[in-house]
């Protein structure tokens, strides 16, 4: 979990913005593409916003967005 922690913290510190649908791509450019599963998985939003200073939050239009939480605190996972 540590790895993946350190990866979106790094991914969200080179845009500090990204739309939930090109958090893969971003991720992918980065590191290795995320893999997906089709049944028993847990979505990708969910576990983004388990990461310590990490929220999502709607915009206008509906969209949803990647980005720090305004009071974040990184502990590395610990």
């Amino acid at each position: 979990m540590r790895k993946y922690i350190f990866s979106v913290n790094f991914v969200l510190g080179t845009c500090f913005l990204i739309c939930v649908v090109s958090f893969p791509q971003c991720f992918a450019a980065e590191f290795v593409p995320l893999r997906r599963v089709h049944e028993g998985g847990v979505p990708l939003e969910h576990l983004i916003s388990c990461v310590s200073g990490v929220q999502i939050s709607a915009a206008k239009g509906g969209s949803r967005k990647v980005q720090w939480a305004e009071n974040r605190r990184f502990d590395g996972g610990n």
